[in-house]
This record gives structure tokens, sequence and C-alpha cells, in this order.
């Protein structure tokens, strides 16, 4: 029996729809129907379409807090990218966004300002490169003295653009409300949030939706507004299905709770941020 050849138009197809199933915060079925594909013979699926799949289901798992599977997932396209230069940048990317989950922010910078960088400058119009570049500023607050641009660099947000990706351009834009943050320049990163949120509403994106609020809280100046922000972050964050960036609101709810006196409220919502970093093997917060 001839064995069934699974055609260029068939892996867009199935990319598509397990993008679908994540996009809509449907995590588990999008890690199903990639392993399914993936099981499929080599010989039916070209390198780049595997590459994707793997790079959905490493998403996915982040999203659940499988970081141990999505770690697993980013190694295999690390073996698999090594000497294509544009899947390389793909497989890079997943490997630097799961380190930066677990906590190797050293690596994930080393990997987004050295190797990454270096693959996109040299090939700019990679599919890929618009989300390695838009990351390049992507640093952990704690640790990263560098100084924001005086104007936004235009190169990422280009390349966005020019592939009609409205929900890449809002989290450029997120990224960037974060760093200005934190070179306490307030009213761009206010500027940067808003942007980001009217771009991520448009494209229906919940996760950008979230990570925007999260930003807009950050320079709330009414608490009320500011705690507001918060509860609709976590609601955007439970229709994009991940649960490390509930968490993550968590904590910074509990840190305001606590800022308005109402500890014990705020110390239980800290011990169940703490839980479920600690599932989820995730050492950073």
């Amino acid at each position: 029996m001839a064995k069934k050849i699974i055609k260029a138009d068939d892996g867009r197809q199935t990319i598509d729809h397990i993008r679908q199933l994540a996009w809509t915060g449907q995590h588990a079925s999008a890690i199903d129907s990639a392993t399914q594909a993936l099981a499929a013979p080599k010989t039916r699926m070209r390198p780049a379409e595997q590459m994707s799949l793997l790079d959905l289901r490493a998403e996915s798992y982040i999203a659940l807090g499988k970081l141990d599977l999505a770690m697993k997932d980013a190694k295999a396209m690390m073996k698999m990218g090594s000497k294509v230069a544009g899947l390389k940048v793909q497989a890079l990317n997943r490997l630097a966004l799961v380190q930066m989950r677990t906590g190797d922010l050293n690596a994930a910078v080393k990997i987004r300002h050295g190797k990454a960088g270096e693959i996109v400058n040299r090939q700019s119009k990679s599919l890929y490169a618009p989300k390695a570049s838009s990351a390049l500023p992507k640093r952990n607050g704690a640790q990263d003295n560098s100084t924001p641009p005086s104007r936004p660099h235009k190169k990422p947000f280009a390349l966005y653009q020019e592939l009609g990706d409205t929900s890449g351009t809002g989290r450029g834009y997120w990224v960037l409300a974060g760093v200005f943050f934190r070179s306490d320049r307030g009213e761009e990163s206010r500027r940067a949030a808003q942007t980001a949120l009217e771009l991520c509403r448009q494209a229906g994106d919940s996760y950008g939706i979230g990570n925007a609020l999260l930003s807009l809280a950050n320079t709330d100046v009414d608490i009320a507004e500011q705690i507001q922000h918060y509860q609709h972050a976590k609601s955007a964050f439970e229709t994009a299905g991940y649960v490390e960036r509930q968490g993550a609101v968590m904590g910074n709810l509990g840190n305001t709770y606590g800022e308005l006196g109402l500890h014990p409220h705020g110390r239980r919502l800290q011990r169940e941020l703490v839980e479920i970093d600690r599932a989820m093997g995730a050492k950073l917060a």
C-alpha cells in the first residue's frame, strides 16, 4: 500500500490549525495535534514545518508550565536547525524563551544579543528575524544597567509591519515599555504600553493584551486603577491559557495588597505564586 504524501499546503494547514488552538488558549489540544503531526514519517514533512511544529508545541508547554518538556523541544530544534540560518534563528529564539522562563537569564541574553542577533543582522528578511530582533532589548530589569535608545529602534517594528503582523508589533511595544520603565522613563513607558494594548486588542492577542496591561500597571499612580489593570491582565492570560503569566499577575497583586496593608491577602497570593513556580521548575519568580 502506497504511503500518503502530505503536500506543502496540508502541512501549512496543520500548522495554522495548531497555531489557532494555541491562540485561543487550547494548549493541551495544540500539543496533542503537534505530537501527532511530528509522529508522521520525516519524508512527509519539510524541515521548516517540523521546526514550526516543535516551536508551537514548546510554546504550549511553556503556557501550561511544563518547562522541562519545552526545553526538550528547544534542544531538538537546536539540533535540527544547526545548519540552516533561518531555522537556527528560530531555534535560538525558542531556547532563549525557555531559558528566560526557567530563570537562566544570562544564557538567554547571550543568545539574543549574540548568536541570534548576528544571524538576524545578516538575514534581516528572514521570517523569524523580527521575532528575534524585537526580543533583543528584553533583559532582566534587576540586572540590566543598559540605557535604551533616545528613540525606539525602528527595524523590528518595520519588519513586523512588512509581514502584516499586528500582534508582533504590539508585543514589540510591550518589550519597549518594559525597557523604558526600568530606565525611569515612565511617560514613554506608558505610551508604549498603551500602543501595545491597542495593537494586541486589534489582533485579538490575549497574551499580548495581558502583558500590555501589566506594563500599564507599572506606571499607574492610582492604586485602584492598578488593581483593575492586574485583574484584567489575569483574565486575558486565562483566555490565552498561560499559567505562568497568571502567576506573575498574582505576585504583583500580592505586592499591591501588601502596600495597602492587606498583608494576609497579599501573603496568600504570594504563596500561591511560589507553588505555581515550584511546580513549573521556574526559579526566577
